[in-house]
């Protein structure tokens, strides 16, 4: 079996705020070439400030989810949310996610 996979979600682990420059931001830069590299689209997590958000950016991190872009929201808000969204079309199984 081969795997494909399309995203590559990263851990706020691999990144500090902008003004904590370390040795993890060389990590985190070569694994969004990397991901860039296979067309695979990159995501990280925890984004908490401007600085992480620019330093997630620059070098070509697509999607990110965090506080700093909104606070955690159920299932079905997140459907609601991405409903407003003119001409949007989220990836994903279309789910029932009222019904329990």
């Amino acid at each position: 079996m081969l795997l494909n996979p399309g995203f590559i979600k990263n851990d706020q682990t691999f990144f500090r705020p902008h003004h904590e420059r370390t040795q993890d931001d060389s990590l985190w830069e070569i694994i969004i070439s990397l991901g860039n590299q296979l067309e695979m689209t990159m995501l990280a997590e925890g984004i908490e400030t401007r600085g992480q958000l620019e330093q997630l950016c620059a070098p070509g991190c697509e999607l990110g989810q965090g506080f700093l872009l909104s606070a955690a929201v159920s299932a079905a808000e997140a459907a609601a949310m991405l409903d407003r969204v003119p001409g949007s079309s989220w990836l994903g199984p279309t789910i029932d996610v009222t019904a329990r």
